[in-house]
């Protein structure tokens, strides 16, 4: 933990009781923790970004997060607070339990700090705890559909669609950390950062988000039913030219809304709009998907058996056939 400097104020160490600071992750340029503020005492989420006194530092990059989040008051995305500048890093400034030279931070370099809603946990945090009802899947899916329509009618793509990025808030669900958000304008902007399980387009665009929800949604539904990988998968879908669905995958509608929001082409991906209006079949699609997955995975391994068994089986009255064949010849 860095000090604090008495003869610099500091707005973080002045309304923040640092005592009660913990940590809760961390990124390429700073870390993200939750502490209580001293004035309505409570707690807020505190993104701390290290900002470097450099002319090619990409300090506008850096406040884009802040001024993207500042247009948003919905209840589906992560709520913004404020924005401020110090001129020192305040307070933990990496994971406690990992030597700080594995998570280097310039404490004597001035930081943007980042005030959010705190949430209760991620989507990705909750699939490691344990496989998703099919319920969970429908309403993770649908929620975060609805979430990006409105991100996208602000004509503001993601950019970072993931289990990590998708936060449960008193029962609601919220998309959260836009640190890689960019504004579509006239659609020639080119995609400044590519992260894993990202849609391979150039420019920026509303569908790559709805690439990434598909990823998001076979990602659960694997989680949910077990048989495969989800890293293996994903890994196929996202590096091949055509998105293949492994082989237990049922047939039918969800099968068809998957395939489409993996177009490689963005124009003919569905828009989450699109998909907003067609939830209750969506929702339909999903409940019925892992019963159909169960019929599906018990006819293949009838099959299996029953293959097995002819392979093994032997045959009938050999002997007597090859018998009469030598009496015949004989004759």
């Amino acid at each position: 933990m860095s000090t604090v400097d008495e003869n610099v104020y500091s707005r973080f160490s002045s309304d923040y009781d640092l005592d009660t600071e913990e940590y809760l992750g961390s990124g390429a340029n700073g870390v993200v923790v939750c502490c209580k503020n001293r004035l309505d005492e409570k707690t807020y989420a505190i993104k701390k970004i290290s900002v470097f006194v450099d002319e090619d530092f990409p300090f506008d990059e850096l406040m884009r997060e802040a001024v993207i989040l500042s247009k948003f008051n919905n209840p589906a995305i992560v709520r913004y607070h404020s924005v401020w500048i110090e001129p020192t890093f305040v307070g933990i400034t990496g994971d406690p339990q990992i030597p700080t030279e594995e998570h280097p931070v310039e404490t004597d370099q001035p930081c943007l700090y980042i005030q959010q809603e705190l949430c209760d946990c991620t989507v990705e945090q909750k699939m490691k705890a344990g496989a998703l009802t099919p319920e969970e899947c429908a309403h993770i899916f649908l929620e975060t559909a609805k979430g990006l329509k409105h991100i996208h009618g602000h004509n503001i793509m993601h950019g970072d669609i993931k289990k990590a990025n998708i936060f449960f808030s008193n029962g609601l669900l919220k998309i959260g950390d836009f640190g890689l958000a960019q504004e579509i304008g006239d659609g020639t902007n080119e995609i400044k950062t590519k992260p894993p399980y990202s849609a391979p387009d150039e420019l920026v665009n509303a569908k790559a988000d709805v690439f990434s929800l598909g990823i998001l949604l076979v990602e659960m539904l694997l989680n949910s039913t077990g048989g495969h990988k989800a890293s293996e998968v994903i890994r196929m879908l996202t590096k091949r030219g055509k998105a293949e669905l492994p082989d237990s995958w049922p047939d039918g509608l969800l099968k068809t809304w998957v395939m489409r929001m993996l177009k490689k082409e963005p124009s003919q991906r569905p828009s989450s709009s699109r998909i907003m209006k067609k939830k209750v079949e969506i929702e339909d699609a999903i409940l019925k998907f892992h019963l159909k997955k169960k019929q599906k995975v018990h006819a293949t391994a009838e099959k299996q058996i029953e293959g097995m068994q002819h392979k093994h089986r032997k045959p009938k009255n050999v002997k007597g056939k090859v018998q009469r064949h030598r009496r015949h010849s004989l004759l």
